[in-house]
Formats: C-alpha cells, structure tokens, sequence
C-alpha cells in the first residue's frame, strides 16, 4: 500500500514540460526526417530502406552480413550494435575495400535510423498526452511487469534520454 500511495503521488504530480520548446522539437525532427529521408534517397536511389530484405542485400553489395548468433540476418538494435563495436566480424568482402565501405554502411545505417521519424514519433506522443498545464501525468504503472517493476504507458518516461550529451530535455 505505500508504494501504491507513492506511485499516486509521483502520478498526479507528473512531469513538467516546456511546450515551446517541444514544439519547436516536433517541427525539427519533422525537418530532420524530410532531409534525412533525402539524403538517404541519394546514398542508394533504387533501395527502399524499410525493406529488410534489401537492405540485406545492399549490405551484402558492401561486403557485410549482419548475421546474429543463430545465423540469422538481422537489422535489430543489437545487431546493428553489434556490428559498430566490431564491424570485422561482419566482413566478407575483399580487404582492400574494407575501410570505404565500412564508411559508406555506417552512413546509411546512421540516415536509415534517422529517417526512421523514431524521435518525431515520441514526440508528438508527449505533445498528445501533455495536459493544459504543460504536466504529463499517468505515465508510470506500479507493477506493470511480472517482476513488480514500474513500466510506462504511451509516453514511456523511463525510456527518454537525459540530457547528459546523449538527449535532450524536454
């Protein structure tokens, strides 16, 4: 029951947001996923980078498979992860070229993310669930998982970078 009463308290009072400067975040990101798209375009004209099997294949033209433990190709976070801390283990091309085209995978993985509209997406889920007062509130749930931890809903407060070089406050 405390931590019921504490969990309330942390709900009603919320977390306080800057809507102008949100604002200007949505129409930046907006921006940023328009240029981004773009220059994505330009890197491989004829691939359609929301398709896996493409992707995958335009990778392969590169020199890299980005295969998982099981074998299998994957473009999840942790491959991709993987791959930037030891982008050798994924080289199956001709050594002479591996520095160019390490580059040239490392662009597009990077404008493939961005024109992803990921951070766009999050914000405009805080610009729908921030109240009149400029608070979101009720984003935590007590026990939202099996373990008894706190998960989130809509917004997902737990998942938003701190300002530490790595995000950005809102």
């Amino acid at each position: 029951p405390a931590v019921m009463t504490v969990d309330r308290i942390i709900n009603n009072r919320g977390m306080k947001v800057d809507r102008k400067r949100l604002e200007r975040l949505i129409e930046l990101s907006v921006h940023n996923t328009k240029l981004t798209g773009e220059n994505l375009k330009a890197a491989a004209p004829k691939l359609n980078a929301n398709s896996t099997k493409q992707v995958h294949e335009y990778l392969d033209t590169l020199g890299f498979k980005l295969k998982g433990a099981d074998g299998k190709l994957s473009l999840n976070k942790f491959q991709v992860q993987g791959f930037l801390q030891n982008p050798e283990a994924y080289f199956t091309g001709d050594d002479s070229n591996f520095s160019e085209a390490l580059e040239t995978v490392k662009e597009f993985l990077e404008l493939r993310k961005e024109a992803s509209g990921l951070a766009e997406s999050k914000l405009m889920t805080a610009m729908e669930v921030l109240d009149d007062d400029d608070y979101i509130r009720d984003q935590l749930v007590y026990y939202g998982a099996p373990t008894g931890r706190w998960t989130g809903r809509k917004l997902q407060p737990h998942n938003i970078a701190t300002n530490d070089g790595h995000g950005v406050d809102i």
